[in-house]
């Protein structure tokens, strides 16, 4: 199973490094948003955000179909604060991603590597 495969929201396309989760938000204080980490994931949401907008997908639908296309072996289980977060998420199965997508994002998402050490 892939544990967070939305990396907390990180790369749902909502959030980037120049406008993270508010204080107020639990994930505020999640390591994926410290800023170096989330800087390094700038990148991905840009791809992902690029994507997104070639399939008429949302970036977390393009994460998630990404995940699924990996491997018949990766289980993707998103969470969900909301019945339209659910229809999003269930949206990932709908479509197929171009090999050349799907390989841009395998590379691009390699080369990340994030620190969950903060201090």
């Amino acid at each position: 199973m892939a544990w967070s495969p939305i990396a907390k929201g990180a790369l749902s396309g909502k959030y980037d490094p120049k406008n993270p989760p508010s204080f107020q938000d639990v994930r505020s204080g999640d390591p994926i948003f410290h800023l170096e980490n989330f800087a390094k994931l700038e990148p991905l949401i840009n791809l992902l955000r690029e994507i997104s907008k070639k399939y008429n997908k949302t970036p977390t639908q393009i994460a998630l179909r990404w995940l699924i296309q990996f491997s018949p072996t990766v289980v993707p289980i998103p969470g969900a604060k909301t019945p339209e977060q659910v229809d999003e998420n269930a949206g990932a199965g709908e479509f197929t991603l171009s090999f050349e997508d799907f390989l841009q994002l395998d590379l691009v998402s390699r080369n990340i590597r994030v620190s969950y050490v903060t201090w």
